[in-house]
């Protein structure tokens, strides 16, 4: 990351944005060489940090504080999170700088009965620091959220992600659904604001690295948040028109079936 755009980026937090970085943000250069410390300010933590490599029985440890601060729904069920990636110990720097979920590195390996850590191996490394920088916020997760997710698919990670999103950044959701969690929905707008879109993707038929024909998904309920007043909601893949209700700001729909993809299209007054 060159110094130009480390200067945007402060600059867009202390004006108001709000960024979720993962991984080893920052330390690079702009052709890549390592620079071993960390540069953008708006994340809250000290530049110097110690690179702590992949290795397997890592935990993060969840206390109730950190389920008070992240959502005490999206981890209501677990108290350690596995971790199996490269990840910067770094400290938080200033009052504004919280840290949360620490490391236990390297527990015991092996059977449940010799399996298991004590309160001494609990490090004060957070796993997670949110910062309030200017009139913006930043949550900084030193390690491979997203690589872990895409290899383990494990809900631990899923429910990191939201939280952070949704409790510390405070991001209001424009979408929501009761469809199947193998639907993967994205709500975008065409570039000139002419109208906006829900893209819907069918991934039943996937397992593992073969692609079959999906299971048919029926009577998916939508309810998200226009840009603009919707005068018509139309599917492009069955190329009807739906009927759909406007309350407080908010539309809703049901989607009669999803077979390999569809393509809800709304159209604005």
């Amino acid at each position: 990351m060159d110094d130009r755009l480390i200067s945007v980026v402060d600059n867009y937090v202390r004006n108001g944005g709000r960024i979720l970085t993962t991984g080893a943000t920052s330390i690079n250069d702009g052709s890549g060489k390592p620079l071993n410390n960390i540069r953008l300010q708006a994340l809250g933590v000290l530049p110097a940090y110690e690179n702590f490599p992949q290795a397997k029985s890592t935990y993060l440890k969840v206390s109730e504080s950190d389920k008070n601060a992240l959502g005490k729904r999206e981890f209501k069920d677990f108290t350690i999170m596995m971790v199996y990636s490269d990840f910067l110990k770094c400290k938080p720097r200033g009052k504004e700088a919280m840290g949360f979920l620490r490391l236990v590195p390297e527990t015991k390996f092996g059977p449940p009965e010799k399996s298991y850590f004590s309160q001494h191996d609990i490090t004060d490394v957070p796993g997670v620091i949110a910062n309030t920088f200017g009139k913006g916020k930043s949550v900084f997760i030193p390690w491979q959220l997203g690589t872990q997710y895409y290899f383990k698919g494990n809900y631990m990670h899923r429910a990191l992600f939201v939280g952070a999103l949704q409790n510390i950044l405070k991001f209001e959701r424009t979408i929501i659904t009761d469809g199947s969690p193998l639907i993967e929905m994205s709500h975008m707008a065409n570039r000139n604001k002419a109208f906006e879109w829900i893209g819907m993707i069918n991934h039943t038929g996937q397992i593992g690295g073969s692609l079959r024909e999906p299971v048919v998904i029926h009577n998916t309920t939508i309810r998200f948040k226009p840009m603009r007043p919707v005068k018509e909601i139309r599917l492009m893949r069955s190329a009807e028109g739906i009927p759909f209700t406007e309350r407080n700001g908010w539309v809703e729909c049901t989607i009669p079936t999803v077979k390999d993809f569809e393509m809800v299209v709304c159209l604005y007054r």
